[in-house]
């Protein structure tokens, strides 16, 4: 684990930063300012001192001789023109070197050396090939330019066409070079026009910039030096205030709750009440600086108290909870007593085969099935599904179980037993709770089974030698939400090896992750993937196929299924 740091490093160090990054941004304004004023008097001075050198000149003989020099620099050879440094060269513009060429140069050279500038010339633009033509150079006379010779971007470091019209538009901009022998310098330019102001060329300048430079470079250093200073002072300053006023309340705030957290908290149960003293956080010595430092303080010590009132609470729950659950365990335990579950039922008869079983969502479920004999040679079977989950549901449940159980022991018809059970759970059911029904009726000797669905789910029924497939009858109105409902008898007549399985919704609702539902055909699927095997057995397969298409999801439904296998003597099947 990384070293932690307090408060107060990281306040000073933020403090640090924060005057740094201002001082910082303040000395780059003014070393900008600085820089822009600055260049701003050279480019003044510098375009003042060409004006003067240029007005010195024969207004004339410049507009001749830039005319003249443009047509016999056109009419050079390329090959020869190309090269401007030949003899051949030389010889096509060395008629421009006379006495009134020597005279404007003197006068150049002049206002060179007088006003300390490196160089002053006169040049005319080729756009075209992007070169600039000497016209008079005003340097010293062995290193100057003939007239007609010209340096480009390609050859020399010279100004693009682009970087001079910037240089023109701009109050400051001069662009900066160094040279080994010069050393920095910087280029100026003004245009030149006719006496009529038609544009003729440039007149430019180089001055010396070194001892700028040097002197920007000293003047950063010190203000580096200085701010070093300035800044560890501001933090020092800043984080004394800082440290009184916020770091050392909340450092006392946090040994607070540290020691609040390791409280003995068995004296809990006990000792609190409305009463109970706030004494981790009420008894700290902070300032009172009306500001969030104390709103922190005086909300942590109200929370002391509503913290240790809260888990006096929450451990009444907890117990009352734990009451509740134990409570459950044993309604699951009743509940699922009521249930047959002793399989093989009735081992004594051998005309069927039958295995049931119920798994709830919550601890006490809704659905139940029920199989009992109304005589010896008569087997009810009843599988149902109360709205709801939980304890409500399994009331309703138990009520509608002995309701149905009792009605069926009269020896009536399923229409007629389900027509009674509704109007009897109807009575008194202010919570307006239903159960969905089917219940068959089988005659042992002949196969006959009667049924009757009060909008329960269809059942499946399969032939010995055939498949599952829904037995799709009209449904009556569900138990318990309307009085004086009529149901409707249907009748099978089952062979020996015949099957019919009977389910809850909570089968074909199951949802995995993706709420993709189980669905009735992928139940008629698997019922057939199995549809050989013993009763118990398929019930098994059927959960396990439920069970991995729902994975990890939860169970949201009860889950409850029957499986009936015929084993007498019966007559054809007619559905």
């Amino acid at each position: 684990m990384p070293k932690s740091k307090s408060l107060q490093q990281k306040a000073f160090r933020m403090i640090l930063t924060a005057a740094a990054a201002l001082l910082f941004v303040v000395g780059g304004i003014n070393f900008v300012i600085t820089t822009i004023t600055t260049m701003q008097g050279y480019k003044r001075e510098t375009a003042h001192d060409m004006r003067y050198a240029v007005s010195l000149i024969d207004a004339e003989y410049i507009e001749n001789l830039y005319h003249k020099l443009w047509e016999r620099y056109n009419t050079i050879p390329e090959e020869i023109r190309n090269n401007p440094y030949t003899e051949e060269y030389v010889e096509y513009v060395m008629e421009f070197v006379d006495d009134d060429f020597w005279k404007a140069r003197d006068i150049l050279e002049k206002c060179r050396i007088e006003t300390e500038l490196e160089n002053v010339c006169l040049l005319l633009p080729d756009t075209t090939r992007k070169r600039l033509i000497y016209v008079i150079d005003g340097y010293e006379v062995k290193h100057a330019y003939f007239p007609g010779q010209w340096i480009s971007e390609e050859y020399s470091a010279t100004d693009s066409p682009e970087e001079i019209q910037r240089i023109l538009d701009s109050s400051f901009l001069m662009y900066p070079d160094y040279g080994d022998v010069s050393g920095w310098i910087s280029t100026n330019y003004i245009e030149i026009n006719d006496r009529e102001g038609n544009f003729l060329g440039y007149a430019s300048c180089d001055i010396d910039i070194t001892s700028f430079i040097y002197r920007m470079i000293i003047q950063v250093v010190v203000y580096l030096d200085l701010l070093i200073l300035a800044v560890v002072f501001m933090a020092w300053g800043m984080s004394r205030n800082i440290d009184r006023w916020m770091i050392t309340p909340v450092n006392k705030l946090a040994r607070a709750a540290k020691e609040y957290k390791g409280r003995d908290k068995t004296k809990l149960d006990d000792d609190i009440d409305e009463s109970c003293p706030k004494e981790y956080f009420e008894s700290l010595d902070i300032l009172r600086s009306g500001d969030e430092i104390e709103i922190l303080w005086d909300s942590l010590s109200d929370m002391e108290k509503d913290i240790n009132l809260t888990m006096k609470r929450i451990r009444q729950m907890t117990a009352e909870k734990e009451r509740l659950s134990a409570e459950l365990e044993v309604a699951t335990k009743i509940q699922a007593n009521m249930l047959p579950k002793s399989f093989p039922l009735f081992p004594e008869n051998d005309e069927f085969t039958l295995c049931a079983s119920m798994d709830p969502a919550k601890e006490v479920g809704g659905d139940f099935y029920d199989v009992f004999k109304m005589d010896d040679d008569h087997l009810c079977m009843v599988i149902g599904d109360v709205s709801g989950k939980g304890v409500p549901a399994a009331l309703f449940m138990v009520r509608s179980m002995s309701v149905i159980r009792d009605r069926a022991k009269a020896g009536r018809t399923p229409a007629e037993i389900l027509e009674e059970s509704n109007n009897v759970l109807y009575e008194g059911n202010s919570e307006t709770m239903f159960v969905t029904v089917w219940m068959g009726i089988l005659c042992l000797s002949t196969g006959e089974l009667i049924e009757s669905n009060a909008g329960h789910e269809d059942p499946a029924f399969k032939k010995k030698d055939g498949e599952f497939e829904l037995i799709k009858k009209s449904h009556g109105f569900m138990l318990g939400a309307f009085s004086n409902r009529k149901y409707k008898n249907d009748t099978i007549l089952m062979e020996k090896g015949d099957c019919i399985f009977v389910y809850t919704d909570g089968l074909i609702d199951a949802t995995n992750k993706d709420d993709e539902r189980f669905k009735t055909e992928r139940m008629i699927q698997a019922l057939n993937s199995y549809k050989d095997d013993a009763p118990d057995e398929l019930l098994g397969h059927i959960k396990s196929e439920i069970d991995g298409f729902v994975q990890d999801a939860e169970q949201f439904d009860d889950l409850t299924m029957l499986a009936f296998f015929y084993n007498g003597t019966g007559g054809e099947t007619s559905l």
